[in-house]
């Protein structure tokens, strides 16, 4: 387990004086994808990153195929209602 201060250290070497994850990673025994997770959550504290939470990104693609299929649902009422309305060419 590493301090925050070891975390914050790493993330400023990598981020803010621009040195390649690969090095700075190397230099303090660390992988690079735990220096690169450390630095993703550093840009998303700070907001220099937007993300979506994982609950929120679920919920989200769990309910896209039901806004398509109430889409064309909504479609379908409305091309029937104008066919059968009065002084159209079908009702």
């Amino acid at each position: 387990m590493y301090s925050p201060r070891f975390r914050e250290r790493a993330v400023a070497l990598s981020v803010d004086e621009g040195r390649r994850v690969a090095v700075v990673a190397g230099d303090l025994g660390v992988t690079e994808a735990t220096l690169r997770r450390w630095r993703r959550q550093a840009l998303v504290d700070r907001g220099e990153v937007r993300v979506v939470p994982t609950v929120e990104s679920v919920r989200l693609r769990r309910a896209a195929p039901d806004r398509q299929l109430e889409e064309e649902l909504g479609t379908t009422r409305l091309v029937a209602r104008s066919s059968t309305a009065p002084g159209s060419a079908h009702g």
